[in-house]
């Protein structure tokens, strides 16, 4: 038996013998007495066992906001961490904007870790956070055209081809227009979302 069980009987026994006992005695205000007694039981029930609250949340953990970091991200944090954010992150204001890493570590020399949320740390701040990295959190992934590749130098009456990378779109179809709108040239991407046209 817990002790939750072991609470929950002893309350559920008092509040059995207290209502019979209201029950059985005077007329006046018995269904308020009966009510208030109830009240106060679960009252008392919720603050011998306050409900559980898990957060994501680790002492010496510094949290950086990144570039990407969207407001669900954001707002999934724990309120106990101790979160910063670069420029280009977009973030509130409420939280505290520092200029690079370097300057954040400085500002709470008591972070060991860090967690790197949204689209990752900007190359001058990679060296700042060598060793220190324990885990990243990325910005989805963005939806239609992720990657594309087309040929720079053409010659005249040469192929000209592009290819790339379609994310987030099932059974995507890409067409390639000149300037009449006209359709040169179709295709249907890849499981993995690639595509290759020529003309």
């Amino acid at each position: 038996m817990t002790l939750s069980w072991i609470i929950g009987a002893t309350l559920a026994l008092a509040f059995g013998v207290s209502a019979w006992r209201i029950v059985r005695g005077v007329q006046d205000h018995r269904r308020v007495r009966l009510l208030l007694l109830a009240a106060s039981v679960f009252g008392l029930y919720a603050c011998l066992l306050p409900p559980s609250m898990l957060e994501d949340f680790v002492a010496n953990e510094l949290v950086v906001l990144t570039p990407g970091a969207t407001p669900a991200q954001t707002a999934a944090l724990s309120s106990a961490s101790t979160v910063v954010a670069l420029p280009g992150s977009g973030a509130s204001r409420t939280i505290e904007s520092v200029p690079d890493l370097g300057t954040a570590l400085r500002r709470h020399p008591q972070s060991q870790q860090l967690r790197i949320v949204g689209a990752g740390l900007p190359p001058r701040d990679r060296d700042a956070a060598h060793g220190r990295v324990v885990r990243f959190d990325p910005a989805p992934a963005p939806t239609g055209v992720v990657e594309l590749h087309v040929s720079e130098a053409i010659r005249a009456g040469s192929t000209w081809r592009v290819s790339g990378q379609i994310d987030g779109v099932a059974h995507a179809r890409v067409e390639l227009r000149d300037p009449a709108a006209a359709v040169v040239a179709s295709t249907a991407v890849d499981d993995a979302g690639r595509f290759s046209l020529q003309a």
